[in-house]
């Protein structure tokens, strides 16, 4: 339709028009306009995007005339997955949900079956952060040995791991008198080579407390170049134990 169309018309529905203190006044000049639409399209979102692509028709006998096509699709923003971000939040206005049930829009259909979008800004991000993992998977299947943080977050992040992982080892090696002590020491000593701002994160379940128990590695939630660096920290620690 819309290649064909000889022009198109968008409308859009939104979660509110005007943010507080920001009405139109009769003296605005159009800086002062766009500065105030600008701010309303920033803090609502479109929930229902419109499209209708007119097409001249002169097959009528009676002139030219048009014949159109019109989309109606719900818009909602794409929940974002865990790792560093949170999902997407905007400003809603009562009235304006309160019209827009009464025009019949279908607030079950724009949760649950609105089209996934992203701001240009996210989409290039995600992007850039797909192909970097992409070119480190490369990098690494190639047989280019491992990757190298370089990133202060990720140097950290590593050394936190080397430490967690040395401690867990040496408390799984311990005997089982001293299993416990071992335990206690090993993570404080994890939790103060990273720094202890977040040792919540980081740590040891010993899974029964008198040596008995499966002892499980807890780490923190972590995005997939993270979880390379993790996989290549452990690979280096088994391979340490088999030499």
């Amino acid at each position: 339709a819309l290649q064909e169309c000889t022009f198109c018309a968008i409308d859009c529905e939104m979660t509110g028009l005007f943010v507080e203190g920001s009405r139109e006044g009769y003296l605005d000049d159009m800086h002062d306009r766009y500065a105030r639409l600008r701010e309303s399209s920033q803090s609502f979102i479109v929930n229902q995007f419109g499209l209708s692509c007119f097409r001249r028709d002169d097959s009528g006998g009676g002139g030219s005339g048009f014949t159109a096509s019109t989309f109606n699709f719900y818009i909602f923003p794409e929940p974002l997955v865990c790792g560093r971000d949170q999902s997407r939040r905007f400003l809603s206005d009562a009235g304006s949900l309160s019209f827009l049930a009464s025009q019949g829009f279908d607030f079950n259909k724009w949760i649950r079956s609105g089209v996934p979008v992203l701001p240009h800004k996210e989409w290039q991000r995600r992007l850039t952060d797909a192909l970097n993992t992409y070119q480190t998977d490369e990098r690494r299947s190639n047989g280019n040995g491992p990757v190298v943080p370089t990133q202060p977050p990720d140097i950290e992040f590593v050394a936190k791991l080397r430490a967690q992982l040395a401690a867990w080892l040496a408390a799984d090696n311990a005997t089982a008198a001293g299993d416990a002590a071992n335990d206690a020491n090993a993570t404080d000593a994890a939790a103060a080579d990273a720094g202890g701002g977040d040792a919540m994160m980081w740590g040891a379940d010993g899974g029964g407390g008198g040596g008995g128990g499966v002892r499980t590695l807890v780490l923190p939630e972590m995005n997939a170049y993270r979880r390379l660096l993790a996989f290549q920290e452990v690979e280096a620690a088994e391979r340490s134990m088999t030499q």
